[in-house]
């Protein structure tokens, strides 16, 4: 028992200090975060418009289960919800120590390749929520209620939901990191990093739901969506701020999202095992 309870002990004392430094550097590079947000809100204005307008000349108050007002709102939850969950930056990470060859002495230390950049990731994570997720999501649910956007019948409900909430996109920003790490790894073998990281940008936000909400997609492409990995990245949390899941439904996303984490682990283990044998490193 005590000698568990060491390894336990040793392996957080080996890791964690990766996650401390990914709260650092989310603090050291504060002037790209507010770049990036400044960006992702006039995007969130043009989006708004461009939602009221489709609305205005639809024949029917409600398009694919939503109306407007929730429209408004999940497209304010899911910027909010896309701003933890892509907190990481794995895929850069690694580009970065193939071009400068630092990634030469990275694996010859003894930890985990994988497990320093998942610890990085939940010191993003961590830092992200504390900073820009929750004071965002509490300005955003001061500002909806003030407009009658999104209508807070029980605060205490809200708040559970909340907390639902920050577990789904903590899981869902594992899940983000898992496709981090395989482009990443694809790194080893075309060093096209920037092409690499605009393809997965590409397809996350668009089969996520980032970008339109899967039930506006043909019904039998929704209904494969829906259990795929992506809608647990964007759409899922979202649902819950909205009300739209009741617990049972989001237990069951939740044990969905930690199965394709097991599984989008285990193909990236045989990837890295195969792709190391491959590296070129540019700056060794």
């Amino acid at each position: 028992m005590k000698k568990n309870n060491y390894s336990i002990k040793r392996f957080f004392k080996k890791y964690l200090p990766f996650s401390k430094s990914g709260m650092l550097d989310l603090l050291a590079y504060k002037g790209a975060i507010y770049s990036w947000f400044l960006i992702s809100a006039l995007s969130l204005i043009c989006t708004f418009f461009l939602w009221i307008a489709i609305y205005k000349n639809s024949p029917s108050d409600s398009i694919n289960g939503f109306t407007l007002k929730e429209m408004l709102a999940y497209t304010c939850f899911i910027n909010i919800a896309s701003f933890g969950v892509s907190a990481g930056s794995t895929h850069e990470k690694i580009s970065d120590e193939i071009k400068d060859g630092s990634i030469a002495m990275q694996l010859i230390k003894p930890i985990s390749y994988r497990l320093r950049f998942v610890f990085v990731t939940l010191g993003n994570y961590l830092g992200t929520l504390f900073i820009f997720t929750l004071p965002l999501l509490l300005l955003s649910l001061i500002a909806l209620h003030f407009f009658k956007v999104f209508v807070i019948t029980s605060l205490l409900q809200l708040l559970f939901h909340i907390l639902l909430f920050i577990i789904s996109q903590l899981v869902g920003c594992m899940l983000y990191d898992a496709f981090n790490y395989f482009f990443g790894l694809c790194t080893f073998y075309t060093q096209a990093s920037f092409g690499m990281f605009q393809l997965k940008e590409v397809i996350i936000r668009f089969l996520s739901g980032s970008m339109i909400p899967l039930a506006f997609f043909p019904s039998w492409i929704s209904k494969i969506l829906n259990y795929s990995p992506f809608a647990y990245i964007g759409q899922n949390p979202t649902l819950i701020l909205l009300l739209k899941l009741d617990f049972k439904q989001i237990i069951i996303n939740l044990l969905i999202a930690l199965v394709w984490i097991v599984a989008l682990e285990i193909i990236n283990s045989l990837f890295y095992a195969k792709a190391i044998k491959n590296i070129t490193i540019q700056g060794g």
